[in-house]
């Protein structure tokens, strides 16, 4: 850890980045905590209700503004990027007003689908969250362009013990999956507020000269984030969320809430761990590009050789000790959730070391590679998962084939990486 905090860049972006990598880790470390509580007073079937609500809120929350709100922070003057804020609160109006009606028609039908009967009578904070949270995103990225770190950083804290302060309650008051529910959608959307006044109190006068003539030309300037982005961000949520949908699917709530609370309690501290190491690599690998481009194999190989030390040893022990570990902390009904770790483990520490590495593609500006790895990763869990359904494997084993399909797929990615590495030093050898 002392070798790679030698690495880390000084300066202000270092501290921005430290400011808000800090604040994530603190408002997700906030909600972790809280699940020792959350266990006791919630069944793994709400918590299976909470997962399929989490999965489809953030599929649907790269389309719902098209992605626009990527652009904010790119035109030269701030009144193009405030008709981009509006523009994307106009599209999130759109969105909504069409999804309540899609759930009106068919809301009962896809919650039977989806094996959540529970889900049907929310489907009203659902659209709520991915209201409050597109405009979230939204006045973020405005905060990110004018270099706002510190109020965006308090954001994340709040998000994080809004939300657990409001599901802690209403388990006490025995509100049931409502109580989780309403906790996540105050979570996306809390600190909107926050960013919002300071918007107001700083930047208003952007706003007051919005035109539709210049919404529709930024919009068309614009186009390639709804035409590109927003399939990429598609594809990348649906490899992430697949899992929890198709094992409520196949197996009922309770099983995808069993997976939900083991991803929380291990894959995300390791990928906030993972974040930050990332940041530094990326830091690091960019300048040796410019100064010493030979030195960048060498660089990923000994970065890799210290995130497997790093993550692989408490991940073993977590794989070892999983089922007593989370009976112990989590309340007996749980131990399920660490036998589903403990298949998961291999696929865990290849996602720890590979995914911090995955920076390599964008230092060496190959994001094509990128989208076609995202892409068969998908086209995997999908064959993984249709194979689990199809010969009505045991949850376990269904989980087991998701952990063996991306430990490869891991592989695969860190192997691409080497070999274009070894291009780029053989080619400056040359």
């Amino acid at each position: 850890m002392f070798r790679f905090k030698a690495l880390i860049p000084k300066g202000q972006f270092a501290r921005s980045v430290s400011v808000l990598a800090g604040a994530t880790a603190l408002g997700q470390g906030i909600v972790a905590l809280s699940s020792p509580i959350l266990t006791r007073l919630y069944t793994p079937e709400d918590f299976g209700a909470l997962a399929v609500f989490v999965a489809v809120s953030s599929l649907l929350l790269t389309f719902n503004s098209l992605r626009y709100e990527f652009a904010i922070a790119l035109p030269q003057s701030d009144e193009d990027a405030a008709h981009l804020v509006i523009l994307v609160v106009l599209l999130l109006v759109g969105s909504t007003a069409l999804l309540g009606m899609i759930f009106w028609l068919t809301g009962e039908a896809v919650a039977e689908l989806l094996n959540v009967p529970a889900l049907a009578a929310h489907y009203g904070l659902l659209l709520v969250c991915l209201f409050g949270a597109g405009v979230y995103q939204a006045l973020n990225y405005w905060a990110i362009r004018q270099q706002a770190f510190t109020p965006i950083a308090r954001t994340k804290v709040v998000q994080g013990a809004a939300q657990a302060a409001v599901q802690i309650g209403a388990g006490v008051l025995a509100l049931g999956v409502f109580g989780l529910l309403a906790g996540y959608t105050l979570g996306q959307i809390s600190g909107s507020f926050a960013l919002l006044r300071q918007l107001w109190a700083r930047d208003r006068a952007a706003f007051q000269q919005i035109t539709l003539r210049r919404l529709r030309e930024l919009a068309v300037r614009y186009r390639k984030f709804p035409l590109f982005m927003s399939w990429s961000s598609l594809i990348n949520a649906a490899s992430l969320q697949l899992p929890v949908l198709t094992l409520g699917i196949l197996y009922g709530p309770g099983v995808a809430g069993w997976f939900l609370l083991g991803q929380r309690l291990v894959a995300i501290p390791m990928a906030l761990i993972g974040t930050s190491v990332a940041q530094v690599y990326l830091g690091a690998a960019s300048q040796m590009k410019r100064e010493n481009p030979a030195g960048l194999l060498p660089l990923y190989l000994s970065t890799a050789r210290r995130l497997l030390i790093l993550g692989g040893l408490p991940l073993l022990v977590v794989g070892l000790l999983g089922p007593w570990l989370f009976e112990l902390v989590l309340g007996p009904a749980w131990r399920t959730s660490g036998e589903f770790v403990q298949v998961l483990v291999p696929m865990f520490i290849a996602q720890f070391v590979v995914s911090t590495l995955s920076q390599t593609i964008v230092v060496l500006e190959r994001q094509t590679i990128q989208a076609v790895w995202d892409v068969a990763r998908l086209v995997g869990v999908i064959i993984g998962f249709s194979a689990a359904g199809i010969f009505d494997f045991e949850p376990v084993v269904a989980i087991g084939l998701y952990s063996f399909t991306m430990t490869v797929m891991y592989g695969v990615l860190f192997t691409i990486n080497w070999r274009l590495l070894q291009t780029v030093t053989a080619e400056k050898q040359c």
